[in-house]
């Protein structure tokens, strides 16, 4: 993979309103070249505007690095493998992760949440690995809705792709993950219901422990979640449909609304 430019977020002068100015571009540059394997914190980043940087080569590679960056003074890490996560957030366990952002970033647009330390977990591959053993799914925690619902997986787990069919617009479920929902952990998470109905199994993993936790024990209440400093989701283990599943909700409105009441039946 080439570094190469991308959409920084930007503060506009409303409070909290946030927005993608596409003529301000990250680089990550580094002084030393054999300091890019071996010392990923030698790093010099900088916010270069106007799209552009003569001082950066474009054939430098990142591949197993942690890349750090800066946006308006919140340090953004991305990870991109499951050990680098891991080392990210046991070097700041307050850091907040970031996977599809669908339900982090209405609370930023609203004022609710201030991110102090971030970590995103979009670009790490393990978490988008789903795999079947006999009659068990383990399904990656950054898989996202519009995975869930594919024909690859909606034939074994009919359940919770109704589920995954349900939420939002085409563009959330691009983009909201699995382990998002579950960790965000309110009463109108869709998939919630069905993991519970199957008794699913949720994967914790830290820098130096591994845990696994029923999601009817990982739920501890509106929004609060079993997740100690330092651990992310790292997958969820449910089984294979045995017969008819059945999802179904209630909201305000017809679509690309929160449930008021759900229901999962398998």
């Amino acid at each position: 993979m080439q570094i190469r430019s991308s959409a920084a977020a930007y503060h506009s002068p409303v409070p909290h309103q946030w927005g993608v100015r596409l003529n301000h571009f990250v680089w990550i540059q580094q002084a030393d070249a054999e300091s890019v394997d071996n010392r990923p914190q030698c790093l010099q980043q900088r916010v270069v505007r106007g799209g552009h940087s003569p001082h950066v080569s474009p054939t430098l590679r990142v591949d197993k690095m942690l890349k750090s960056r800066q946006h308006w003074g919140v340090p953004v890490s991305v990870a991109t493998t499951l050990n680098h996560a891991c080392s990210a957030l046991a070097e700041r366990p307050e850091a907040t992760m970031l996977a599809g952002g669908t339900d982090l970033m209405v609370e930023v647009n609203h004022g609710r949440r201030h991110l102090v330390d971030v970590v995103t977990l979009d670009q790490v591959p393990e978490l988008s690995h789903w795999e079947r053993n006999g009659d068990v799914f383990r399904l990656g925690s950054g898989l996202t809705y519009t995975a869930l619902a594919g024909p690859l997986l909606a034939d074994f787990l009919p359940g919770l792709a109704q589920a995954a069919r349900t939420v939002g617009s085409p563009q959330i479920r691009n983009s909201g993950t699995l382990g998002g929902n579950l960790a965000t952990a309110s009463p109108a998470g869709d998939t919630i219901p069905v993991l519970a109905a199957l008794n699913a199994v949720v994967e914790l993993r830290s820098a130096d422990s591994y845990r696994e936790v029923p999601v009817t024990d990982f739920v501890t209440g509106v929004k609060h979640n079993d997740l100690r400093p330092g651990e992310l989701i790292e997958a969820i283990r449910e089984p294979v449909a045995a017969g008819p599943q059945e999802f179904l909700k209630v909201g305000p409105r017809n679509a690309m609304e929160i449930s008021v009441v759900s229901l999962a039946m398998v």
